[in-house]
């Protein structure tokens, strides 16, 4: 499949790096200013995108190995599309020999059970994340229901028409690679030990946990802290983004560079994604770009109402996940055009 060269792309994301790029250099002057000005944790909107936000990123897990499951493959299908990046691996001759029978076997088995369990825990992750919120469920309940939510989810997919299926499961490759590497990315925050303005505002106000360190986080959707317990904050454990911070045994969640909510906004960005992987989706790219960019920025914003982060924490968020996304852009095209990908046949 050829993908077109899409100079709509190419110019969004010119832009998409100019604007976020002037807000990271903006904020690395700035960042404590904006953050004063804009702090209000009791945003009905903030505490909302703090709670359920990241809800995009969930979402894709379960649905993403559901269709790696019905798309599994044997092992020849799978030594030829290993074959396909690299020469030297040829497919087995003999199907018919012990050894391939064995391992042919042996792969179905784990793949099989492999990826049924991983979107039984994709389903997991996001219902549990939003009931947690309301009721309180034993973690076999949520277990046994979303065990459910996949079987059915396998007999909706199978249903699809194979060539809809091979183009999903390309995709869902894709959503795996873009999703991985911001988990990934994630593993950065403690690096930093930039304490979080919320916590600075907990910790001046006499807010601690139960282990004596500064509690301004969200609690069943009501916030710790409020604009009016700024006034006389100490802020003197603030640093900038590129100097590593002292959490002083007091601050809780030193880890507020890069903003992990925005990075997990940027997987929307798949959109554009999906609108180029089919011919008659590709109108709607603008309005993927639109709506994917409009999101991560809201959410950034959200970020720094709520106190959880400083301007150059959701800038950097914003600015790392979409340069992921456009290597997963790449690496799907490149993988598309060289026929790599899908290799089912039917």
């Amino acid at each position: 499949m050829k993908i077109k060269k899409n100079k709509s792309l190419l110019i969004f994301s010119v832009l998409f790096y100019a604007v976020t790029g002037a807000l990271m250099i903006y904020g690395t002057f700035y960042d404590l200013q904006v953050s004063q000005a804009l702090f209000n944790p009791q945003s009905k909107i903030s505490i909302f995108f703090e709670a359920f936000g990241e809800a995009v990123a969930w979402a894709l897990w379960g649905p993403m190995f559901t269709v790696l499951f019905v798309c599994r493959h044997d092992l020849n299908e799978s030594l030829e599309i290993l074959g396909r990046i690299f020469p030297f691996v040829k497919p087995v001759a003999d199907t018919g020999s012990k050894p391939y029978r064995f391992f042919n076997f042996l792969l179905k088995v784990i793949t099989s059970v492999g990826f049924f369990v991983v979107s039984v825990i994709g389903y997991k992750k996001i219902i549990e994340n939003v009931a947690k919120k309301f009721v309180d469920i034993p973690q076999l309940g949520y277990f046994a229901l979303c065990a459910v939510i996949a079987a059915a989810a396998v007999l909706i997919v199978r249903k699809i028409d194979k060539k809809t299926l091979n183009k999903l499961e390309t995709l869902s490759l894709a959503f795996f690679v873009m999703s991985i590497i911001i988990r990934m990315c994630m593993s950065l925050k403690p690096i930093s030990n930039r304490v979080r303005f919320r916590e600075m505002v907990a910790a001046s106000n006499g807010i601690f946990d139960e282990n004596g360190l500064s509690h301004g986080s969200l609690d069943k959707l009501m916030p710790r802290t409020s604009r009016s317990m700024m006034a006389g904050s100490d802020f003197s454990a603030f640093t900038r983004w590129y100097i590593k911070g002292d959490d002083m045994g007091v601050y809780n969640s030193a880890d507020s560079f890069p903003s992990g909510h925005t990075m997990s906004a940027t997987v929307t960005f798949l959109l554009i994604l999906v609108t180029a992987a089919k011919e008659k989706l590709h109108k709607y790219m603008p309005l993927a770009m639109l709506f994917s960019s409009a999101y991560v920025y809201v959410m950034g914003l959200t970020r720094i109402v709520e106190g959880a982060h400083y301007l150059t924490d959701v800038a950097s968020g914003a600015l790392i996940g979409y340069t992921v996304f456009l290597f997963t852009y790449l690496l799907y095209k490149q993988f598309t055009e060289r026929g790599i990908l899908p290799a089912r046949k039917f």
